[in-house]
Formats: structure tokens, C-alpha cells, sequence
């Protein structure tokens, strides 16, 4: 592919919208950490306040009143047994990523969402999560949401196929609070960047 761009007259300045992947992953890593955070620029997207209405359920205290930047008071690595069923919305990012912060909980989480999130697969994470310690199962038998998830997760070691990001990045971060640490076998990564971003973000949170 080619891309020819010619100079013109146009001036200015203009700002470039946050990422979604990368505000998912922000979102969630402020919820958990200890104190204060701020997300400058994140993406208010559906997806996002889908994630942060499932922190806030986690315990997490979050003001989105400011577009720009968003300011978190963390759980301090202990989330909290959600009173009501986390709905993850239309977010697959968000389902995958509070699937395994859930499993991190001594007591039970259910967690659900829209129509095409119940159709998306979850057997993988399921017995990743399983392997560690957690206990996970689909309440339809079907490897998808709706999932019960009760922690705590301890660690440990597990395999994943590595067709699917989404199953991986969630046990790095979650595995990063576990008791035992996790050791994780993937097979064939095929979508390392996002990999790379999760583990960039969880450098920037310690």
C-alpha cells in the first residue's frame, strides 16, 4: 500500500482521541493501585464505562466528570466481592480482563454481558484460571459468558493458545497480585503488540 501526501495550506493544531486497548488496561491497573491515579486522555468510549462501572463494583472510586483526565482512588490490590453481576457490555476487553481480577477475590463474582459476549469463547481463560486456582464455570456449560468466578486465585503454572491476546493479558495482570506468581506456556502468539501494551502499562503501575 501507498500513500501519496502532497503539502498544503492547512494549519493548526488537533488532538488525537485515547486508545481504547490501551484506556481498558489504564482504567483497570488505576482501579487496583494503591492511592491516587490519574488517566490523562483516556478514550470515553462505551467499552471504557462499561470497565469502570465493573471497578467501581470492585470497589474502586473513579471520577470521570472531567473528559481530559480521570482520577481513580485504587483498592490497593483487594478488590472487593461485587454486590450486583458485573456487566461487561459490548467490551470483550473488559469481560476477559474482569474475569481474572474477579478470580483475585476470596468469595464469588458473576460476570455477564451483552448478546455477542455471550457467544464470545472463554474455555481457555476458564481453565487458566482454574489451573491456578481459581474456580470458574459457565453457567450454560457452553465455555462463554455467563461465568461464576470465586478466588482466590494463588498462582502457579498453565498453558494458553496463543490465538487470542485477550485470554493472556488478563492472567499477567492478575497474576501479578497473586500469592505464587504465575508461570504461563504460551503457544504461537499471534498478537504480541497488545501483549507488549500490557505489559507496558503494568511497568508504568510497578
Amino acid at each position: 500500500m501507498k500513500f501519496i501526501v502532497k503539502k498544503s495550506s492547512l494549519q493548526g493544531t488537533t488532538k488525537i482521541p485515547g486508545n481504547k486497548s490501551a484506556s481498558a488496561r489504564a482504567i483497570v491497573l488505576a482501579s487496583l493501585a494503591e492511592g491516587l491515579s490519574r488517566v490523562r486522555n483516556p478514550l470515553p468510549g462505551v467499552d471504557s464505562f462499561s470497565i469502570v462501572e465493573m471497578m467501581r463494583a470492585l470497589g474502586a472510586k473513579i471520577d470521570t466528570s472531567q473528559q481530559d483526565e480521570w482520577v481513580f482512588e485504587g483498592v490497593d490490590n483487594q478488590p472487593e466481592v461485587p454486590s450486583c453481576v458485573l456487566d461487561a457490555g459490548n467490551s470483550g476487553t473488559g469481560f476477559y480482563l474482569l474475569c481474572a481480577i474477579s478470580s483475585l477475590i476470596e468469595g464469588f463474582s458473576v460476570i455477564s454481558g451483552d448478546y455477542q459476549i455471550c457467544r464470545r469463547p472463554a474455555q481457555p481463560l476458564i481453565d487458566a484460571l482454574n489451573d491456578l486456582g481459581a474456580q470458574v464455570f459457565s453457567t450454560r456449560d457452553s465455555g462463554s459468558a455467563p461465568l461464576v468466578i470465586r478466588g482466590p486465585l494463588k498462582g502457579g503454572k498453565t498453558k494458553l493458545p496463543g490465538v487470542n491476546s485477550q485470554w493472556l493479558s488478563p492472567l499477567l495482570i492478575a497474576g501479578a497480585l497473586s500469592t505464587e506468581g504465575v508461570t504461563i506456556m504460551e503457544d504461537n502468539l499471534m498478537e504480541r503488540p497488545y501483549v507488549d501494551m500490557t505489559m507496558g502499562w503494568m511497568k508504568i503501575a510497578g
